[in-house]
């Protein structure tokens, strides 16, 4: 869903307060502009070990919940571990503001979006908020944990919003191939890029992740502790 709004309904997103200090035109950035890393051998068949395994999934139970603070790194799983996940991007142009982010502090704050709900293409998990000049976007997603012989572990993801059961039965994500998000991921930690060519700024933050599925290969010492979880989810392991 895309709302177009007034730059005054948009402007408590600009609060840095809301951002660990930092805004558009605030605060120092701290990652290089992000680059969609190249399609890789493989990634056709995680979008395929995907939705096997969402299709094997009555309903999505956290086994493991990260917040604020914690870090996921996808080198702790087994390949085949599924998550999900919600973010955060405001993006847009220093220039392009009416107002000084600064001026915002202390001003009530939007509430944090926390929710992954999965809606297997029945509602939208994914919010855009624009006022021609700024952006603020935020979406839910599923990741599953892909390993490389010469790279650690990474997570491919995909939108919950395009992840859709087919009548038949089984699960289809409406994508040729999934993205490749990096871990590790330190949760609720605000990461300001810059792009100096365009002079546009991004914050980005992801606000929980949740382990709903381990790989077929259990972890000793989770094995015990998660198996009720895993028939619950309908998988099945020896």
């Amino acid at each position: 869903m895309t709302r177009i709004v007034s730059g005054e309904e948009l402007r408590p997103y600009l609060n840095p307060d809301y951002w660990s200090g930092h805004s558009i035109g605030c605060g120092e950035p701290t990652e290089p502009w992000p680059t969609q890393p190249p399609l890789r051998p493989g990634m056709g068949q995680s979008k395929k070990d995907l939705e096997g395994r969402l299709s094997r999934m009555e309903r999505a139970v956290p086994l493991e919940n990260y917040v604020d603070g914690q870090v996921f790194n996808a080198n702790d799983y087994n390949p085949g571990t599924v998550v999900i996940l919600r973010e955060e991007i405001l993006t847009g142009s220093p220039d392009r503001l009416d107002v000084d982010p600064k001026d915002l502090e202390g001003q009530p704050l939007p509430v944090r979006p926390f929710d992954v709900s999965p809606s297997f293409g029945d509602t939208s998990t994914t919010e855009t908020i624009t006022d021609g000049s700024i952006t603020y976007f935020t979406a839910a997603w599923w990741g599953i944990v892909v390993a490389s012989k010469k790279r650690p572990n990474t997570l491919h993801t995909a939108s919950t919003g395009l992840t859709y059961r087919k009548p038949e039965g089984g699960v289809f994500i409406a994508l040729p191939w999934l993205l490749e998000t990096p871990t590790p991921i330190e949760l609720g930690a605000t990461k300001h890029y810059a792009e100096e060519h365009t002079k546009t700024e991004r914050l980005h933050r992801i606000n929980v992740l949740d382990v709903v599925a381990y790989g077929d290969i259990q972890r000793q010492e989770n094995k015990l502790e998660s198996l009720a979880a895993k028939f619950a989810l309908g998988h099945g392991y020896s």
